[in-house]
C-alpha cells in the first residue's frame, strides 16, 4: 500500500515535468514564480491559481449567448483545456500504479460485488369480498 501511495504522488510527478521543461525550455518565467514561492518545490495543483470551472463555464455560456445571433448554428464552444486540465489523473501515474494495484487485489482478496437482485413483487388482484 506504501508503493502505491507513493507512485500516485502527483506532487513528484510535477517535479519529474518541471525537470523535463527546464530542459526544454528555460525561459518560461510563468512556471518559475510559482516555483519561487514553494521554495522551488513544483506542485500539480496551485489552488491559488485555479479556476472553478462551473463558474467560468457560465459566465462563458452568457457571453457566447450575448454575442450569437443564432446558438443552433453557432454553439457554445467546448470548455478551454486549462479549465480541465484536472479532471484526468496523469497516464503516467495510471500506467505506473497499474501493476501495483492488481498486486493489492490479489493480496486483499477484492472481487467485484454482484449487482443486487430485485425481489419479484406480484400484483394481486381484488379478492371477492373486496371492492365494489
Amino acid at each position: 500500500m506504501d508503493e502505491l501511495v507513493q507512485e500516485m504522488d502527483l506532487d513528484a510527478y510535477a517535479a519529474k515535468q518541471a525537470g523535463d521543461d527546464d530542459e526544454e525550455d528555460e525561459e518560461d518565467d510563468s512556471k518559475n514564480l510559482v516555483m519561487e514561492r514553494d521554495n522551488d518545490k513544483p506542485r500539480w495543483f496551485e489552488p491559488f491559481r485555479s479556476l472553478n470551472p462551473v463558474i467560468h463555464r457560465i459566465k462563458e455560456a452568457i457571453f457566447h449567448a450575448s454575442l450569437a445571433s443564432d446558438l443552433d448554428s453557432d454553439p457554445l464552444p467546448p470548455p478551454h483545456p486549462e479549465l480541465t486540465k484536472y479532471f484526468e489523473t496523469p497516464d503516467e501515474i495510471v500506467d505506473g500504479t497499474a501493476k501495483l494495484v492488481t498486486q493489492l487485489k490479489d493480496a486483499l482478496n477484492i472481487k467485484k460485488v454482484a449487482p443486487k437482485q430485485r425481489k419479484k413483487f406480484v400484483k394481486e388482484g381484488l379478492g371477492e369480498d373486496e371492492g365494489l
